[in-house]
């Protein structure tokens, strides 16, 4: 009961799955931060609602079939993903989805190109504040709900 992973597929033909994605609870906590990084994550949150650490939903593994690859399915799925954690009818109320991206390009340009931003400003810091050796394999990156209601 860590995660749960949901699949779409094609109503026409269900054998195929289009993309694949694991969703579980999580938070993103902003009291290890440096300051000037969480008073970067704190901007939008008004100061009496500012907590230490906000709901988030943590995406677990993404994929998308090959088949599909490259015809914008993963940018589609992250934006029907930001609208459903944000919607009022949803299960669990949220601030944020997380991802802890692998540190490769394509992944983290993926993320990025989908307005995800970085939890820690460098690599460097982020290894010293979760306590990890460099290189990391992943970065946390986080995607503010808020966003959406400035659309």
């Amino acid at each position: 009961m860590l995660g749960k992973t949901y699949c779409f597929v094609l109503d026409d033909k269900p054998s195929d799955i289009i993309c694949a994605f694991t969703l579980s609870n999580d938070s993103v906590r902003v009291d290890h931060l440096p300051n000037a990084r969480k008073k970067k994550v704190n901007a939008r949150i008004s100061r009496v609602k500012q907590m230490n650490r906000y709901p988030a939903i943590l995406i677990g593994k993404l994929g998308v079939n090959l088949n599909y690859a490259n015809l914008g399915v993963g940018s589609d799925l992250l934006s029907t993903l930001k609208r459903f954690a944000s919607h009022h009818d949803n299960l669990s109320d949220c601030r944020m989805l997380a991802v802890d991206a692998k540190a490769n390009d394509r992944a983290l340009h993926y993320y990025e190109k989908n307005q995800f931003r970085y939890l820690y400003s460098s690599e460097e810091q982020e290894a010293e504040n979760r306590h990890m050796p460099l290189p990391l394999k992943t970065r946390f990156m986080f995607f503010d709900l808020i966003d959406l209601q400035t659309e």
